[in-house]
């Protein structure tokens, strides 16, 4: 019976990289060309093929580089990623972070605007793109900004709640866990003040963690990603 590989190796890896990496770019030239030319259900599948091979090909990756951290005698624990996630119907900020010294690595940010639909269709969209990038990056812990409710502004609370709920359910129908300290806990932990505006926490994110935010709701999902392992006083277990 032949003995499983457990040690690193790179030269095996590197071939099935450039495979893969050749695979998928056949794929989503594929999945292009099916959209040009209307076919939407092919498509479609074909675009849950490509979410399978990818999820796949980060499971290859990070058992890699457990073995190449044991082949060198790693001894420290990998990395916590976090997931930072600033909810909004307007423009969702994500940030994803990996701990590191000095400073933490970014290693996504995006901005997910709001969708040219209407109501719950509207709002199926945005959570759908969040939960594409949970599963695509798999972070050790989410930290999603709590319910910050303004009722003197009614209208723009209602479809907040419903989002935030949607969004909240489906994560826990998949079987992830997430923190969600308010508002004036994210500020206060980024800028020592607990009403701090969009524009000063920024200013803080470049000040404190030398990054330069794409957006100010970027950088709120950057504040909510480095809560994950930099523990505020009375709100994170």
């Amino acid at each position: 019976m032949t003995e499983a590989k457990t040690e690193f190796d790179g030269a095996e890896f590197g071939a099935r990289t450039a495979a893969l990496s050749t695979l998928l770019n056949a794929k989503t030239s594929e999945f292009g060309a099916m959209l040009m030319l209307g076919r939407y259900k092919d498509a479609s599948e074909l675009r849950d093929t490509i979410h399978t091979m990818l999820d796949a090909s980060l499971d290859a990756f990070e058992e890699a580089y457990r073995k190449m951290r044991k082949s060198m005698g790693w001894t420290m624990p990998m990395e916590l990623r976090s997931l930072g996630i600033d909810l909004s119907t307007v423009a969702t900020g994500l940030v994803l972070l990996r701990e590191h010294s000095p400073q933490p690595l970014v290693e996504m940010e995006t901005e997910i605007k709001r969708p040219k639909l209407t109501g719950w269709e509207q709002k199926a969209a945005i959570v759908q793109a969040v939960l594409e990038a949970v599963h695509t990056f798999k972070p050790d812990r989410i930290v999603m900004e709590g319910y910050s409710l303004n009722m003197k502004n009614a209208t723009s609370v209602v479809p907040l709640v419903e989002l935030g709920g949607l969004l909240r359910f489906m994560l826990h129908l998949d079987g992830f866990s997430w923190y969600d300290p308010r508002a004036n806990q994210i500020k206060e932990f980024a800028t020592g003040k607990g009403n701090s505006p969009k524009n000063v926490v920024m200013m803080h994110v470049l000040k404190r963690w030398q990054h330069e935010s794409m957006t100010d709701n970027t950088s709120d999902a950057y504040v909510c990603a480095a809560m994950a392992w930099r523990k505020p006083t009375g709100w994170l277990a």
